[in-house]
């Protein structure tokens, strides 16, 4: 089994366990179907591994959004209510984020 993912304090984020063979697990969460729109800024920290970004659909269903490789950032348009996970190289949950505002990341 994953370790859990972490809790970035002082973010509007929902953390749940990971899942042994379904990468983050979400609790159900979907994202919201809203129009206010918000900018997800994630900075890579660590020096080897990559990380994957994913979108967790107004189904639930999870699609690969970015790789970010080591030192890297993107920035990523999204809106507010919808969640999205990241998973580092190993396929452990880092984190899993329902965006309420504009939020800057940075991971491991």
């Amino acid at each position: 089994m994953r370790l859990p993912g972490r809790l970035i304090p002082g973010l509007a984020a929902c953390m749940f366990p990971a899942m042994a063979d379904a990468g983050c697990a979400t609790g159900g969460l979907v994202s919201a179907q809203t129009q206010v729109a918000r900018t997800l800024t994630i900075t890579n920290l660590s020096d080897s591994e990559t990380l994957t970004l994913y979108w967790i659909g107004f189904d639930g269903a999870a699609a690969v959004y970015s790789e970010i490789v080591p030192r890297a950032q993107i920035v990523q348009p999204t809106f507010t209510g919808h969640v999205w996970a990241i998973e580092s190289g190993g396929g452990a949950c880092e984190t899993v984020i329902v965006v309420e505002s504009d939020l800057d990341l940075g991971v491991r």
